[in-house]
């Protein structure tokens, strides 16, 4: 269908050229204050994971600002309601612990980002424990990712 396709970051380099420096160096390997306090504001994080075959999923997750907890400059914990029960991300944190998170908040321009492994937990005593959102709707987390490793960028 196309006549010239890409095949290697050189040839993406060539196209795009180099990042901006300030690009670069706003990467972080810690979620630093300014990051938590992003995370402490957004109402709103997707949540994207790979399975072992290559199959991709993009999960919402919401609820009030703070509901996801820092833990510390390395980890985080993201609680999940009962909704669908699809559990598509769920599956493929299980095969392969990879996730990108994308936080947003109503009304700015800027996102944070956040790259990392994880790790689910399904114990609905944790989950409520963990999570500061717990009063804030009637059905409880059953269960929870934490992340661990992470770096983030705005």
């Amino acid at each position: 269908m196309f006549k010239d396709t890409v095949t290697s970051r050189e040839e993406l380099r060539a196209i795009f050229g180099a990042p901006m420096e300030r690009a670069v160096l706003k990467e972080r390997a810690s979620l630093d204050v300014h990051s938590r306090a992003f995370i402490a504001s957004a109402p709103f994080v997707l949540i994207a994971t790979s399975g072992a075959s290559g199959r991709c999923d993009v999960s919402p997750k919401g609820d009030a600002p703070g509901f996801v907890l820092v833990l510390d400059d390395r980890h985080l914990v993201v609680p999940d309601r009962p909704g669908n029960n699809r559990i598509d991300g769920f599956r493929n944190i299980v095969e392969n612990p990879h996730v990108g998170l994308i936080f947003l908040i109503p009304g700015r321009e800027d996102t944070l980002r956040v790259n990392g492994r994880t790790t689910e937990r399904g114990e609905r005593q944790n989950c409520g424990r963990h999570c500061q959102c717990q009063a804030l709707r009637p059905r409880p987390p059953i269960h929870a990712i934490v992340g661990h490793g992470t770096s983030a960028y705005a």
